[in-house]
């Protein structure tokens, strides 16, 4: 027979190793999209205030997120700078 308490230790490292295996997951993705980020963006406080813009180019990139949250498409995005 289980003391009291036992019972529910358990699942409280369960949860406690699935809490720490997902925030490891979160951190390791983060690092990964800041990588992927410097390869693509640039801040620099001589172009646009340092805003975050494409490398090479005077773009945003939060011209980009506003287009995605607007509902529109990559390819969208893409022509209307072009343009």
């Amino acid at each position: 027979m289980l003391a009291t308490g036992q019972a529910f230790d358990l699942p409280v490292r369960a949860e406690s190793n699935a809490a720490i295996r997902l925030q490891r997951e979160c951190a390791t993705i983060a690092e990964e999209v800041e990588e992927s980020m410097e390869q693509v963006s640039v801040k620099n406080p001589a172009v646009l205030g340092g805003e975050p813009v494409f490398r090479g180019t005077r773009v945003q990139f939060n011209a980009l997120t506003g287009y995605l949250e607007d509902g529109e498409s990559l390819s969208e995005f893409w022509s209307s700078i072009r343009a």
